[in-house]
């Protein structure tokens, strides 16, 4: 997330699915996405989405450093 971050930028999908370890033991972290995802998704994936969002997302400012730093957090607190 570090060099996002410097760039003001927000990953915007930070979520156990888009987490992982590659063979040297780095932890890489995937498919940064919209806060929002298309329309005609099923449901459950876009609960599985949104549980991990925070609520500064869906403010008309939208989605800032914190918001990734929020989702993190609900990652950490599942592990």
């Amino acid at each position: 997330l570090t060099p996002l971050h410097r760039a003001g930028l927000a990953h915007n999908g930070v979520k156990p699915s888009n987490v992982f370890l590659a063979a040297d033991g780095r932890i890489l972290l995937g498919d940064p996405s919209l806060p929002i995802p298309p329309m005609g998704w099923d449901v459950p994936r876009l609960a599985y989405d949104l549980r991990y969002s925070a609520p500064g997302m869906f403010q008309p400012s939208g989605p800032v450093v914190a918001s990734d730093l929020y989702s993190l957090g609900c990652v950490a607190h599942e592990l």
